[in-house]
């Protein structure tokens, strides 16, 4: 359960510039509560509580930051071989049985068939 310390008052108006309907509070040391993504924010003093199963969405809108991510993938993930690709040139659903998989150190191995 993620706390974000934070001036409750520009955590809302973050979540209400993406969007997000911000309800007023349960209780008395509640001061608002937004749910969105799977999860639900809630506001107290001087900080904000987020609580659910997927709260990774509410909380990237809560923190303070540039809201800019740099992703990185090999080349693999295109289907150019590299590092992690192993020692097949070709696409899982394009390989053939006998090249399909690949052992340690990036060599391939047999797949074997049980049926005769």
């Amino acid at each position: 359960m993620p706390v974000i310390e934070c001036d409750p008052a520009a955590a809302r108006e973050r979540l209400a510039a993406a969007g997000v309907e911000v309800d007023p509070g349960n209780t008395d040391h509640e001061r608002w509560r937004a749910t969105h993504a799977g999860a639900t924010a809630v506001a107290y003093d001087d900080k904000v509580v987020v609580q659910g199963s997927d709260t990774g969405r509410l909380v990237g809108l809560l923190r303070e930051g540039g809201g800019r991510a740099h992703v990185y993938f090999d080349g693999a993930c295109r289907g150019n071989p590299g590092p992690s690709a192993g020692a097949t040139s070709s696409s899982p659903a394009t390989a053939s049985p006998r090249r399909a998989a690949s052992g340690s150190a990036g060599r391939p191995t047999t797949a074997r068939s049980t049926r005769r």
